[in-house]
């Protein structure tokens, strides 16, 4: 017998629940601040290498043409990569990294399988989303230093570039998962997708899907 819809979300929400308190209760503190620690100092460290690799001198007239006229296109190819990866993930199972007591509690108990599946699904949407979110801002805040603009324009347009590629990629994968598309199938498709935004950066095939989205950067 399976159990309704709002038994459903009781019950996980308990299961759930009692196991955060559990996995929380085990955490060391030093063991926590040990990871800040590490998380920290490699972010740093990544900021530090790129802010070098880029420089801060600004570009001429002639490269500021170059990047109006192409810049779309070319962070274009990073949306379509996101949805042929997505396209690909979820061909394969993906994208949904499962927690083994779900695995052997949760999707084998009679309960619904929308309420099973969304809150893991929410989760690593919120978490792929902040790091793309700040990768995006410090990017916008990179490009500044050889780009003319407002920095907090730079660092907002960059964040939400990162969130909508992580978006598609994301949703690719959840919907070529939840319909079964086939592997060569999502294959295709997002090398096709790929290789038009690769096109539209040589003016071979304009109008990209992958250029609508750069657009926003």
């Amino acid at each position: 017998m399976s159990l309704t819809l709002a038994e459903s979300v009781v019950v996980v929400g308990d299961l759930r629940r009692a196991r955060r308190q559990q996995r929380v209760s085990a955490i060391h503190w030093v063991d926590a601040l040990y990871q800040v620690y590490i998380t920290g100092l490699v972010a740093l460290l990544t900021v530090v290498l790129a802010s070098s690799a880029v420089g801060d001198g600004e570009v001429g007239a002639a490269t500021l043409a170059d990047v109006r006229a192409q810049g779309a296109a070319v962070v274009g190819v990073a949306a379509a990569l996101a949805v042929f990866l997505g396209l690909r993930s979820g061909s394969r199972g993906g994208p949904l990294a499962l927690e083994r007591p779900d695995v052997r509690h949760v999707l084998l108990a009679p309960i619904d399988r929308g309420v099973a599946l969304r809150y893991p699904a929410w989760r690593q949407l919120r978490f792929l989303s902040f790091a793309a979110a700040a990768a995006g801002a410090t990017a916008g805040q990179l490009a500044l230093r050889r780009f003319p603009g407002n920095a907090a324009e730079w660092m907002v347009l960059g964040a939400v570039f990162g969130v909508v590629v992580v978006g598609l990629g994301f949703g690719s994968a959840l919907v070529a998962g939840g319909i079964g598309l086939r592997p060569w199938l999502a294959t295709l498709t997002g090398g096709v997708l790929v290789a038009w935004s690769v096109a539209d950066v040589a003016d071979v095939a304009p109008t990209a899907p992958g250029t609508i989205v750069g657009r926003l950067a």
